[in-house]
This record gives structure tokens, C-alpha cells and sequence, in this order.
């Protein structure tokens, strides 16, 4: 019986069906391949790191993509039929994603079926908006996390919001994005607690310590990864801009802002924004 026979996947390698059916109904060639492609596999694990956007998800991506034997890949759609496309892995490797657990139903289906450690990266909401009017100032506005027509991100938006300031530019973070922020957590809360656990970071914690961070992920994954890895990597200059936060900054979000923002959560009555967001009263700034 084949390695790669659905009859012979057993309960404790459940991800394996996925290979199997890519086996069962391929042409020749192509089952040649995949019989390669499974021993590499079987010593595989996958690491998703499923992140809000500012939120150091790059930095730490790329620090584990050059562990040894660890790659990182980019993939738009998390499918079991890409999985299997993965010929040229040498072991572990890295996905980075803005995606809830319910973009796809193939991402579900794929985090389920092969050996995934999944990563939540995460960030105060409140310091998410001086940190994304930052980045717009300085590069581009952040268009993954907007409740608006892409269309609206031209120069017209751009100059509107710069005639009008600073205050214009924190409304529209709040009102237009957040909500993609807050809608991210509450899918991935539902998730650890409905179908798997899944591991929470947040980026307040993670920079205050970025090597023990890499550590704890690396290890959970990798029994052989040692903290001297760690450091090696580290010690290399990591292609990624990286600008370390500052906590508290968003103090500027005024009072009827974080009403607004509060009243959004009031409608996830099963999830706890306490690790997302302070809930207590601010004297605003603006």
C-alpha cells in the first residue's frame, strides 16, 4: 500500500488526506513528484503568522526564515492543492498574512489538515492610528485594513485629509479601518476557542523582548532550534523596515472616537478586546 493511498491515512496524520487526493487523481508524472514531495513534507511543519498591519509581523517573518532549514513563502490563498505544490521545501516554513480564520473556507480546511503553528500578532488599537497615518505620511496609506472602496485611496483622499489635518486623518482611521482591526481579533478569538488554539502575540510584548519572542515561536515548531540560532540571526541585517513602536501613543484618540470604537465592541458580546485595547477614560488631545 502507497504512503500516499487515502486508505492508508490514519487518524493521527490527518493532513496527509491532502496529499493523498493530489496522489489519487494525478497523471503519472506528476505521482512521481509527489511521492518526493511527501518525504520532505512528513518532516515539515508550517508556521502562519496571521497579523494585523503595523505590527512587526515582517520583522519577525524574515528573522525565522533564516533559521536553518526554515524558508519563508508567500502565498495569496492558504489551500491545500498550493500545499502540495511546495516541491522545493527544505523544512520548515513561514507564512505571513492580514487574513481572518474566515477569509476562505480553504484556509480553514488547509490550517486544519497540515501540521500549522499558528501566530496572532496584534496590536493596541488605539496605538494603531498615529501608527498608520506614520506610515501614510511617510510611504502609503495601509489599504488591507480600510472598510472603503480602494478606489478612495488616491491623491484626492491623500490631499483632502492633509488640507483638513491631523484630527481629519485620526477620524478617518478610526471610523474607516479600525473596524478591520477589530473584526480581525474577534475572528481569530472565536477561532482558538471554537476549533484550535492558536498562539496570541502582542506586538507590545514581542518588541520589549524580540529575541525570546523568536525563540518561543521557533521552538514550538523546532525541538532543535537553540537560542544561539537565535542570536546568530539576529546579529545579521534582516532586509525588512522595522520602526519600533511607541506604546501610549494612542492617547491622541478623542472621547467620542473611543465611544464610537467601544460601541463596535459592544456587538462581539463573546470576545474580550482587553489585550487589544484600554478600556478606561483618556483626556484627548486634540
Amino acid at each position: 500500500m502507497s504512503f500516499l493511498d487515502p486508505a492508508s491515512v490514519t487518524p493521527t496524520r490527518p493532513w496527509v488526506k491532502s496529499l493523498a487526493r493530489c496522489y489519487q487523481y494525478s497523471p503519472l508524472p506528476f505521482k512521481k513528484q509527489s511521492i518526493k514531495a511527501a518525504k520532505k513534507l512528513t518532516d515539515t511543519k508550517f508556521v502562519l503568522i496571521a497579523c494585523m498591519p503595523k505590527s512587526g509581523s515582517t520583522f519577525i517573518a524574515n528573522n525565522l526564515a533564516c533559521l536553518p532549514s526554515w524558508r519563508k513563502q508567500s502565498l495569496k490563498v492558504l489551500s491545500p492543492a498550493n500545499i502540495c505544490n511546495l516541491y522545493s521545501l527544505r523544512a520548515n516554513t513561514v507564512f505571513q498574512s492580514h487574513l481572518y480564520p474566515t477569509d476562505f473556507c480553504e484556509t480553514r480546511k488547509t490550517i486544519n489538515e497540515f501540521p500549522f503553528h499558528i501566530v496572532v500578532l496584534t496590536r493596541n488599537i488605539q496605538d494603531v492610528i498615529p501608527s498608520t497615518i506614520d506610515h501614510w505620511d511617510k510611504y502609503q496609506p495601509v489599504k488591507r485594513a480600510g472598510w472603503i472602496d480602494k478606489g478612495q485611496f488616491g491623491q484626492l483622499l491623500a490631499d483632502k485629509l492633509d488640507r483638513e489635518g491631523l484630527a481629519s486623518k485620526v477620524r478617518f482611521v478610526a471610523l474607516c479601518m479600525l473596524p478591520w482591526y477589530l473584526e480581525f481579533f474577534a475572528s481569530w478569538s472565536r477561532f482558538s476557542a471554537t476549533v484550535r488554539p492558536v498562539q496570541f502575540l502582542r506586538y507590545e510584548d514581542w518588541i520589549a523582548n524580540p529575541k525570546s519572542t523568536l525563540f518561543d515561536i521557533a521552538s514550538a515548531v523546532d525541538g532543535n532550534v537553540s537560542i544561539t540560532d537565535i542570536e546568530r540571526v539576529m546579529s545579521r541585517s534582516i532586509q525588512s523596515r522595522f520602526n519600533r513602536g511607541i506604546a501610549g501613543r494612542g492617547d491622541m484618540v478623542p472621547a467620542e472616537l473611543r465611544d464610537h470604537l467601544e460601541l463596535l465592541m459592544s456587538y462581539y458580546p463573546d470576545v474580550d478586546f482587553s489585550p487589544v485595547y484600554n478600556f478606561r477614560n483618556r483626556t484627548s488631545t486634540i
